[in-house]
């Protein structure tokens, strides 16, 4: 059975490292991990996603994609289902 490939872009270290140790364990699955807009859309170019959870908050660092507008662009490439924003603060 095929695992389920997973990609979590937040900029919070912490919370990356968290993810990436407890989702290959409890959802059985592939985690990658993005710091970055930058770095989440060479990922999403390069590899095909089941899931994309997203920091709805993610800064723009370099890039001209915030969180919201990543979510967008790589829910024209994965499909509306597969991304989910997310955020410590609404």
């Amino acid at each position: 059975m095929l695992k389920l490939r997973i990609l979590y872009i937040d900029d919070n270290p912490l919370a990356l490292e968290l993810f990436s140790q407890m989702a290959p364990a409890k959802l059985d699955a592939i985690v990658d991990t993005a710091h970055s807009a930058c770095e989440a859309l060479d990922l999403a170019y390069r590899k095909l996603y089941d899931f994309i959870l997203c920091d709805a908050k993610l800064p723009y660092h370099h890039s001209p994609l915030g969180g919201i507008l990543l979510a967008e662009e790589l829910a024209r490439r994965f499909g509306r289902d597969s991304v989910l924003l997310i955020s410590r603060y609404l």
